[in-house]
């Protein structure tokens, strides 16, 4: 159908085993990576700022991934994120209430 034909598919991932854990998150072909130091969690929404730890190297036009440290402010969720979309899937409020939840039970999640 024609109203597909633009549409972007974005998505969160966290992968883990017992010794660490990241969070993925995708934009169309683009993506960033986190390491989750304690707990975190993922939604309809991206959530990586600029707090990323990884960037594909097309991340940002004449972005060259050097060193975590040199990011040169650029923030993965305000750029890819389609706004009205992320509204329509109200993916930052169901992320905060589990995000919260997480931070209330740390140490004590049974």
């Amino acid at each position: 159908m024609w109203i597909y034909k633009n549409l972007r598919y974005h998505n969160s991932f966290i992968i883990a085993d017992f010794n660490s854990a990241y969070k993925l998150e995708t934009a169309d072909k683009k993506w960033a990576l986190k390491k989750i130091e304690d707990f975190d969690s993922i939604s309809n929404s991206l959530s990586i700022t600029d707090d990323y730890d990884m960037l594909s190297s097309d991340a940002e036009e004449g972005f060259i991934y050097n060193k975590v440290t040199n990011r040169k402010n650029f923030n993965f969720k305000e750029r890819y994120e389609n706004k009205l979309i992320a509204k329509i899937a109200s993916g930052d409020f169901r992320r905060n209430i589990t995000y919260n939840f997480l931070k209330e039970k740390k140490g004590n999640l049974k």
